[in-house]
């Protein structure tokens, strides 16, 4: 059984981010290129927002 390689939260995260509104099959669809649940996403791009707009705002704290 092979697993898909999954992406890199610095390259998904800050395009979404930088979308005011961010619809559901885009959620789903980094969801699912990262290997995370929507929530997590969503959670994601709100800690982006809420920081230093930087990679390192990704980083678990």
């Amino acid at each position: 059984m092979s697993t898909k390689p999954r992406a890199d939260p610095s390259a998904v995260i800050p395009p979404l981010a930088a979308i005011d509104t961010i619809g559901h099959s885009v959620v789903d669809d980094a969801a699912g290129q990262l290997g995370l649940f929507r929530g997590q996403v969503c959670a994601l791009v709100k800690r982006y927002r809420q920081g230093a707009e930087m990679v390192t705002d990704l980083a678990a704290g």
